[in-house]
């Protein structure tokens, strides 16, 4: 309530946090269901699974240059067409019923996350640093309130999952 109350520019950046939180986190009491309906194993599962780390582990050394030669704003916008192009990829799953397409296309979608979820963080905890006063209690204060808006969509995003699969509205 006070982040609309007191509304200031960084206000738009914790939304983004919130909302690409519960992005994250919107595969993960669904797509267990779906694969396992698929035929895909526990293993095979966990690969999917494990695909967004190894994403994160290739992009995030070369996030300050892409950063550099094309600008924060540029970079926010790529990334945030390629998390909307997973997330598309996502709701293919639920109507992609043969095994390897299944497991392809959610690598793909899994991949496509953990290059662009991060990054989006990471752009975001470098815009509370900027816009933050000179000040150290500012910076933390504008720190702590993104790290919650993550922390509110984590909490979010299986209660968005499971009441859009079951029909139910939160």
């Amino acid at each position: 309530v006070s982040l609309i109350i007191n509304f200031n520019p960084l206000n738009i950046f914790y939304f983004i946090n919130i909302f690409t939180a519960i992005f994250y986190g919107l595969p993960v009491p669904l797509l267990p269901i779906l694969a396992y309906s698929r035929g895909v194993n526990e293993s095979l599962l966990g690969v999917i699974f494990a695909i967004y780390s190894v994403a994160n582990l290739i992009i995030i050394p070369y996030t300050n240059t892409m950063i550099d030669n094309y600008g924060r704003t540029r970079v926010l916008y790529a990334m945030t067409l390629i998390k909307t192009i997973s997330g598309l990829l996502y709701i293919s799953l639920f109507y992609i019923y043969d095994f390897m397409t299944f497991v392809t296309v959610a690598i793909i979608a899994r991949t496509l996350q953990g290059l662009a979820v991060e990054i989006i963080n990471i752009i975001i905890f470098s815009l509370c640093t900027l816009y933050s006063s000179n000040s150290t209690e500012d910076n933390s204060k504008n720190l702590s309130i993104a790290e919650g808006a993550t922390s509110l969509g984590y909490m979010l995003s299986p209660l968005v999952a499971i009441s859009s699969y079951f029909g139910y509205t939160v």
